[in-house]
């Protein structure tokens, strides 16, 4: 077992250095600075919120849904980065690549993942098969990646808070039923 956990701590921080050194470029780092910014606390609450009072009636629900999951999903979090306390990569790697924002908390699981998942969930089983919904999903794929690209996470950071974020999504599109599903 130790064997396996060690392979996969190996191949974690070789994709993250090929994620965040190999692939680097300037314009790349200047966009994905901006978007990362799509899973943090101020658009992943007030996107649901604004929606709330904004958007047409069939939206209310499927906007508390995402309201509810962004803020249940961070219970998990929070145990896991403080069970695990995984140290972010840009203090072991000396040359990663990082955003201008240098985070001290815990690396695992990633919060920005978290948050865009647990948003863009709901919205995703609304809309169906639909071209808004293909690119919910993207934003979401993007979010994570760039929280690997900027420094923050290591790739398993980033898969773990996509699995929290759709996974309490689910559950609470579940326990609290919506006619829109």
């Amino acid at each position: 077992m130790s064997h396996l956990l060690t392979r996969l701590r190996q191949w974690d921080e070789r994709m993250f250095i090929v994620i965040n050194n190999d692939w680097h470029t300037l314009w790349l780092h200047r966009i994905l600075e901006k978007l990362t910014h799509c899973g943090g606390f101020f658009v992943t609450v007030s996107v649901p919120i604004s929606m709330m009072f904004f958007a047409p009636p069939s939206f209310v629900i499927v906007s508390m849904h995402c309201l509810l999951s962004v803020i249940l999903s961070h219970i998990p979090v929070w145990m896991l980065k403080k069970t695990y306390r995984r140290i972010r990569p840009y203090f072991i790697f000396p040359q990663a690549v990082t955003s201008t924002v240098k985070l001290c908390d815990h690396s695992f699981p990633s919060g920005h993942t978290t948050a865009i998942s647990a948003l863009v969930t709901p919205f995703m089983a609304y809309g169906g098969f639909a071209i808004w919904t293909l690119m919910l999903g993207l934003l979401g794929v993007l979010v994570g990646f760039s929280r690997i690209y900027l420094g923050q996470h290591y790739p398993s950071d980033v898969l773990a808070g996509g699995v929290i974020g759709g996974v309490t999504a689910g559950l609470v599109m579940t326990f609290i039923p919506s006619p829109f599903y």
